[in-house]
């Protein structure tokens, strides 16, 4: 017994609907911004290009994202090679996983942990004072700009250069024991030319995080002087409500992260890794030595530092009155409530799209064409288009609803769903891979519809993935504050809007406290998805 004409017919039409539905809310939002105003993209002032702000504006997000982007490799190289050499010492595993804790924080979040070690009143400052130097660091800026963002991607950078290390033949290390290539020798030899295809990437990567930054520039920036193409679109929409000046921007961040996807392309990957081959956790695994300790400890301290001092900060809050903030609350039930959302609509999304691409097109039509390259758009999205541009076309269209708290609330419930979706799709794809390989001809043979298949099969036996991916999306969805901030005026407030409110009005003890809790929940969740997500693989 075989699906029914009908059945086969059905298949892919849901991961269809997603691509088209998401496509047309992309498009619409673009568009939105493109021809806000009369004339459509002729009126838009390109005379402005050339002007001194816009020159200020491009100088300073290329300029970061150069610096943060070669501080983040440089850092990233010597950590992955001393952990890919030494494999058996105490606090390894440890570390490895701390090195995945920054990229799930909430950008506010670190932010406010940053402050506490390297603001003008910070650790850092204290100890200088402790020694006589006679100076102040200040945060704010280009320099905390840059520091915030190698906090994020070094650790970033580091896990994917050890995990490229980790993959390699155990016969390759095992030579260089027999050859005697140690220190310098090994770097030269071995490791640099493993490592060597996989940069520019991994630094493709880190440039398009950090070109996309928004809330780490928009409070470590210090002001006008120092924003990015995103944080000028808000302050264009939000301040100045200057929708084709906000237009212009969209274009020239497109264009912008355009170009580098074009290149990251040209770029290309490393061959791919020889299957089956023996890892190379089997190979030259000596005791660290001191150099190696060293910097290991500076890493760790360098992340853990941080998210110690936002915790005894937050741990000083006064946390009687932050409980009796009926505002608290409201944020808190706002964010909770918008997180399940877009973590209920991207796993949904992501399970009609993986189930269409492994299981709804027999033979290649234009239809499973269109589909593969909406899929791939998908699993890019987070990287092209930010929040903040999306938000940005949707504000433009909101202006006079009926009802528009609620409206922005489902707005930004579908945009958090569309940043979590690549995500998503991570957890997925693998999890159902298995699935259809161990059960999908006897499926098949027993004429299961979809809705039968989901109940019978890929509910149960997906049930931990569906779980993790859910987990990850309400992460990344909980500490947004891209498209929440667009919508603020609208009475909608959630806890990363809070922070910021109360960082405005010089509460930072309150903001702290808030801080603290949102990061508790986010850890909190973020150890039972990567938990369910080890089991279900």
């Amino acid at each position: 017994m075989t699906p029914s004409a009908a059945d086969r017919l059905i298949r892919p039409l849901p991961g269809l609907a997603v691509v088209a539905g998401l496509g047309g809310f992309v498009a619409i939002a673009l568009g939105a911004l493109l021809f806000a105003q009369p004339g459509g993209l002729g009126a838009l002032p390109f005379d402005r290009v050339l002007s001194p702000y816009m020159g200020r504006i491009i100088e300073f997000t290329l300029t970061q994202t150069a610096l943060s982007v070669g501080l983040s490799i440089l850092g990233a190289v010597p950590l992955a090679v001393v952990l890919a050499r030494h494999r058996r010492f105490a606090g390894r595993s440890a570390l490895v996983r701390l090195l995945a804790l920054p990229l799930a924080l909430p950008p506010l979040v670190a932010v406010l942990g940053l402050l506490e070690v390297w603001g003008r009143s910070g650790w850092v400052s204290a100890l200088l004072d402790a020694l006589g130097v006679d100076a102040r660091v200040s945060i704010f800026g280009l320099q905390g700009v840059v520091l915030a963002h190698v906090f994020f991607n070094l650790p970033l950078a580091a896990r994917l250069m050890l995990a490229h290390l980790e993959r390699q033949p155990a016969s390759v290390f095992r030579l260089a024991d027999q050859l005697g290539l140690a220190g310098w020798a090994r770097f030269r030899r071995i490791e640099a030319p493993l490592l060597l295809p996989h940069v520019p990437a991994i630094a493709g990567l880190i440039a398009m995080l950090c070109i996309g930054s928004f809330t780490i520039v928009l409070t470590l920036g210090g002001g006008p002087s120092a924003a990015t193409l995103e944080v000028a679109i808000y302050q264009a929409l939000r301040f100045d409500f200057d929708p084709p000046l906000a237009a212009l921007l969209t274009l020239m961040q497109l264009c912008l992260a355009g170009t580098l996807l074009f290149l990251l392309k040209l770029a290309g990957g490393a061959p791919e890794d020889r299957a089956g081959a023996a890892p190379a956790l089997q190979a030259w695994a000596p005791a660290p030595g001191w150099v190696a300790s060293v910097l290991m400890a500076l890493c760790a301290g360098f992340i853990i530092a941080p998210l110690a001092g936002l915790a005894l900060s937050g741990a000083q809050a006064e946390w009687s009155r932050i409980l009796a903030m009926p505002r608290f609350w409201d944020a808190a039930l706002t964010s909770f409530v918008i997180a399940v959302l877009a973590g209920l609509l991207s796993t949904a999304c992501g399970y009609a799209l993986v189930a269409t691409k492994l299981r709804g097109f027999r033979r290649p039509t234009a239809a499973s064409t269109l589909f593969g390259v909406g899929y791939q758009a998908v699993g890019s999205s987070v990287l092209a288009i930010p929040p903040i541009v999306l938000g940005a076309g949707w504000f433009l269209l909101l202006r006079s609803a009926p009802e528009p708290t609620l409206i922005a609330a489902g707005l930004i419930v579908i945009v958090n769903a569309l940043m979590a979706l690549p995500f998503v799709l991570r957890v997925l794809e693998p999890a159902m891979g298995a699935v259809e390989r161990r059960y999908g001809r006897l499926a098949d043979g027993l004429g299961l519809s979809e809705r039968r298949r989901f109940v019978r099969l890929d509910g149960p036996v997906m049930a931990r993935s569906f779980a993790a991916g859910f987990a990850f999306a309400l992460v990344l969805s909980v500490g947004d504050l891209g498209a929440a901030a667009l919508f603020g005026a609208y009475e909608l407030e959630t806890l990363p809007i809070l922070i910021l409110n109360l960082m405005g009005s010089y509460r930072t003890s309150d903001a702290a406290g808030v801080a603290l809790a949102l990061g508790v929940f986010v850890f909190a969740l973020l150890m039972v998805a990567d938990r369910l997500d080890r089991v279900a693989r």
